[in-house]
């Protein structure tokens, strides 16, 4: 007998169905089925497992309780019992099932136990895939070589992972509902609130900043901290989430770095000291005492000349040994006053730098040939004894450096004060740098020359181009001298 239309269209409904709808009697045998899962999910073809079994079909882990499912559903008319398993496809490959079994066999029009079942291999397969990423999430969480800590908006911290711990010392139970906000050192606290609003409000995405924090044994321990605000569909905060790492093995090692830096820089100004002290005394002892040495050799070989000559049997051979003599004793004379001036210029002190430089400058144009052109300050410009020295021992260290590499006819050498800096700038139209300035003897002068000026603070640059010449410029913070200084 032909189907009537109600009962096409009652097929054709059920067919676009999620679930489908099948009877089976009480073992579990297919009587008939609507909108077949088992063409759709299982691939068998229409009325292909009509008489089968179906827990034939279901996987031998999942067998047990699909049974009893169906027993319970036998023990209990009408009521639906839910059921989930895994089903066998005609390809071999397990569906995930799952549904209703509902005992209809006193149902005079029904007389079986219908199914409505669906396949949610796909669904399954989803929760799987995000149950995996989960774990990887949590796995990355707890081992992170990175602090961790997520705190709700009222600031109770619900979830740290072990490195967090570590940086403050406490346990993840110890740690759990604290306020997140009292883990900040006191001093730190204003500053913290401050830098984190506008990321709350949405202004900036993620909050970096480096603070303390305090561990359990109340110490202060330096971080990085990254923090962000999870947010809702509507941009609401709902929890904010914290990355830390630890930086006080890195602060320590700056601190210590640091130190050893200001235990070189002191002593380096001690050496340099000294060698100024070391210098003014050995120009002391040059200009007294060989010089006073040099000037009785003079009197005595005057004093022979006045009193012995007249009645020398051999005057003319002796008048001209002694004028030989007064000639080395003049040169000597000469060569100790030099060599005073060379080792501590004493017009430095007397006269101030300018003039100092400007007499080093006469003394360079004379022995070199080169010319000197001066840009000096009309006022002298007072600094400490020090001060000055650096920067005249810098400058004459520059002069040299022309001399022996530039291959220069001219220096413009230029003396200023600005903004509470002195400013010495030695420029030179020689060839310019070698490009193996960076090793070699000529290397060594120019660290040896930024060293000296950053033992006052002072920075000293290079400036060069091949056939251009090289100015070498020197900044140094001014110091009042003594007798100015309050």
């Amino acid at each position: 007998m032909p189907d009537s239309l109600e009962d096409r269209r009652l097929q054709l409904l059920l067919e676009q169905c999620r679930e489908s709808v099948a009877l089976v009697d009480s073992e579990g045998r297919l009587i008939q089925e609507w909108a077949p899962v088992s063409k759709r999910g299982l691939g068998y073809l229409p009325n292909e497992l009509q008489g089968a079994r179906l827990l034939d079909l279901v996987h031998p882990d999942d067998l047990l309780h699909t049974r009893n499912a169906l027993a319970a559903a036998l023990a209990s008319p009408g009521v639906p019992v839910h059921f989930a398993c895994r089903v066998q496809g005609k390809n071999g490959y397990w569906r995930h099932m799952e549904g209703t079994l509902t005992n209809r066999t006193a149902d005079p029009l029904l007389g079986a136990i219908v199914i409505n079942w669906r396949d949610v291999t796909g669904q399954r397969e989803a929760e799987r895939r995000a149950s995996d990423a989960e774990a990887v999430l949590g796995r990355l969480f707890e081992e992170a070589p990175i602090g961790l800590v997520i705190a709700t908006m009222d600031r109770a911290i619900r979830r740290v992972n072990p490195e967090f711990c570590r940086i403050l010392g406490y346990t993840q139970e110890e740690l759990l509902g604290y306020d997140s906000h009292t883990l900040i050192w006191p001093e730190d606290y204003e500053k913290a609130l401050q830098e984190l609003q506008p990321v709350r409000e949405g202004r900036l995405p993620v909050l970096r900043m480096e603070t303390r924090f305090v561990r359990k044994d109340q110490r202060p321990v330096w971080v990085d901290v990254a923090a962000f605000y999870m947010r809702d569909e509507k941009g609401e905060p709902q929890s904010v989430v914290g990355l830390v790492r630890d930086l006080t093995p890195w602060k320590l090692a700056q601190a210590e770095i640091e130190a050893s830096h200001e235990r070189i820089r002191q002593l380096a100004t001690f050496v340099v000291q000294a060698r100024e002290e070391e210098r003014a005394n050995v120009a002391r002892e040059i200009h007294d005492e060989l010089g006073q040495l040099l000037t009785g050799l003079m009197l005595a070989v005057e004093s022979l000349a006045r009193g012995h000559l007249p009645h020398c049997p051999l005057q003319a051979d002796m008048e001209q040994r002694l004028q030989r003599v007064r000639e080395h004793v003049r040169e000597s004379l000469v060569w100790a006053k030099r060599m005073a001036v060379e080792v501590r210029p004493g017009i430095l002190e007397h006269l101030g730098l300018a003039e100092a430089i400007r007499w080093q400058a006469e003394r360079f144009e004379k022995e070199t040939g080169i010319q000197c052109v001066l840009e000096l300050p009309l006022v002298e410009i007072e600094l400490p004894i020090e001060q000055a020295t650096t920067v005249f021992r810098i400058y004459q260290e520059a002069l040299v450096n022309v001399a022996r590499h530039s291959q220069a006819s001219q220096v413009t050498v230029r003396l200023y004060l600005v903004h509470d800096q002195v400013v010495l700038t030695v420029k030179d139209n020689g060839k310019g740098l070698p490009p193996e300035r960076e090793a070699g003897p000529l290397a060594v002068g120019l660290i040896g020359m930024k060293e000296r000026a950053a033992q006052h603070g002072g920075r000293l640059r290079f400036f060069s181009k091949p056939g251009l010449g090289t100015a070498a410029t020197l900044r140094l913070p001014k110091k009042l001298p003594k007798h100015l200084a309050i």
